[in-house]
């Protein structure tokens, strides 16, 4: 509120500041005010149609509206012979987003090959390369070349932790994850992800913390309702959903704990993934199972 408070002071000084527009569109888009900071975005571009914040800026707003398209448009002016590459970095969020990994291999690998030594590009790729291609020693040589271009951050270290991790390298990766937090303390992948190697390697008191930060960490699913969290308390007269969070091996494993919930609950309800549906209810009778995730 305060940031907006001053952009619009500034900008009654000066309506035409593409630069203030843009600042003012990216703090209404955080705060949720998309149509508001579409408008904004436009009149920036308007006044310069080559601003490359607004650009990035409009084509992130254009992509959480399920316009994809139209957002790496907006983009490919950016990704020509002087590229950008916080708009490459978008782009690929993007393209990958809508299950277009090849094409933003493609765009990264074009990127570097008109630009070798580029970091972002590197780590662009090294991502792509371990999340889709599940080729974690390949994405560990493009982390390593995008640390020597610009050095390591929070997000770097993780990913090479999540690869070291794959790779069975379970204490590096730990290593690599408390890096990534002595960075930015706040960056709840990390800590996701911390937890799940501390899981595997049985440090379940440490672990369960961790693991905690899987429900603020971005891309993770979250449910479309608000209710309080159960906290494991008798629950005699109430009711409990149990609801599927990430995949339906998750859901198998996490189903043992299900018998102590309708144990300490009056009624449980079971949202699990379709295919689930019939053993989970030839499983725990006493629970109402829908197959609805």
């Amino acid at each position: 509120e305060l940031a907006r408070h001053s952009l619009e002071r500034a900008l009654a000084l000066d309506e035409h500041d593409a630069c203030t527009l843009a600042d003012l569109a990216n703090v209404l888009r955080l705060s949720g005010d998309l149509n508001a900071a579409e408008r904004n975005y436009r009149r920036a571009l308007s006044i310069d149609t080559n601003l490359k914040s607004a650009r990035i800026g409009l084509a992130a707003l254009l992509d959480a509206r399920q316009r994809g398209e139209e957002a790496i448009a907006l983009l490919k002016p950016l990704l020509g012979a002087r590229p950008c590459e916080s708009a490459l970095k978008e782009a690929v969020r993007i393209l990958d987003r809508h299950g277009k990994h090849l094409e933003a291999i493609r765009l990264s690998e074009s990127f570097l090959a008109r630009h070798p030594a580029n970091a972002e590009a590197h780590a662009c790729l090294g991502f792509l390369l371990l999340k889709r291609e599940l080729d974690a020693e390949a994405a560990l040589e493009h982390f390593a070349r995008a640390a020597i271009a610009r050095g390591t951050d929070c997000e770097l270290l993780a990913n090479r932790g999540i690869a070291l991790q794959d790779l069975g390298q379970v204490d590096e990766a730990i290593a690599n994850y408390e890096a990534a937090l002595q960075l930015n303390p706040n960056f709840h992948l990390a800590r996701f992800h911390r937890g799940l190697a501390r899981l595997l390697v049985g440090d379940y008191a440490l672990g369960w913390p961790d693991y905690e930060f899987r429900l603020m960490s971005e891309g993770k699913p979250k449910p479309a309702f608000r209710a309080p969290r159960w906290s494991g308390q008798e629950c005699p007269e109430g009711t409990v959903l149990v609801y599927a969070e990430q995949g339906i091996g998750d859901e198998i494993m996490f189903a043992s704990c299900i018998p102590e919930v309708i144990q300490r609950c009056k009624r449980v309800v079971i949202d699990c993934a379709p295919k689930l549906a019939p053993i989970f209810s030839r499983s725990f009778p006493e629970a109402s199972v829908h197959g609805g995730i």
